[in-house]
C-alpha cells in the first residue's frame, strides 16, 4: 500500500453505500467531493486576511497603470508596485493550492481500482459474442489462436 493508498479503505467504503448509483454519476460524485474538499483545504490553509488586502493593493496599482499618462521611464515605479504585488499575491496562493491538490490525489488510486479497465493478461482465453449478424456475413478465418468458434451461434474464446 503506497502513500496515496491511505484513503482507499474509507473511498471504498462509501463507494459500496452508493452502489445503487450508476457509475458515471458515482464518479461524478466523487470529482465533486474531491472539488469541496479541495475548495476547503485551500480557504483554511491560505492567508485569506492577508489576499483581502493584497488584492485592493493590487487593484490600485493596476489602475494606476490604467490611469498613468507620463514618459515610460517613469511609469518604472507603478510596474514595479504592479509586479511586486502579484508576485506576492502567487506567495500568498502558492503553499495552499498545492495543499489543495491533495484530495485528488488521495482519489486517483481508489478511483482508477474501482473503476479502471484492465486488459486481459496475455495468453489468457477472451470469450467474444456476435450481435445481431446477418448469417454468412460473419466467418472465422482461422487466424490467432482460437481455443473455440461457434460461428453460426456467434460465439467463441479467442487466445488474447
Amino acid at each position: 500500500m503506497g502513500l496515496f493508498d491511505i484513503a482507499r479503505p474509507v473511498v471504498f467504503w462509501l463507494d459500496d453505500l452508493i452502489t445503487f448509483l450508476p457509475p458515471l454519476l458515482r464518479l461524478a460524485l466523487w470529482a465533486a467531493a474531491a472539488a469541496f474538499v479541495g475548495m476547503a483545504v485551500y480557504r483554511l490553509a491560505s492567508p485569506q486576511e492577508k489576499l483581502k488586502k493584497l488584492k485592493i493593493e493590487v487593484r490600485e496599482n493596476r489602475r494606476a497603470m490604467m490611469e498613468f499618462d507620463g514618459e515610460a521611464d517613469e511609469m518604472r515605479p507603478v510596474l514595479a508596485a504592479s509586479l511586486g504585488s502579484s508576485l506576492k499575491h502567487l506567495g500568498l496562493t502558492f503553499g495552499g493550492a498545492l495543499l489543495a491538490g491533495l484530495p485528488v490525489l488521495l482519489l486517483i488510486s481508489p478511483v482508477a481500482q474501482r473503476y479502471g479497465y484492465d486488459l486481459p493478461i496475455a495468453g489468457s482465453l477472451v470469450g467474444f459474442e456476435i450481435v445481431d449478424a446477418e448469417p454468412g456475413l460473419w466467418a472465422w478465418n482461422g487466424e490467432g489462436k482460437s481455443q473455440s468458434v461457434d460461428a453460426a451461434a456467434g460465439m467463441g474464446q479467442i487466445s488474447w
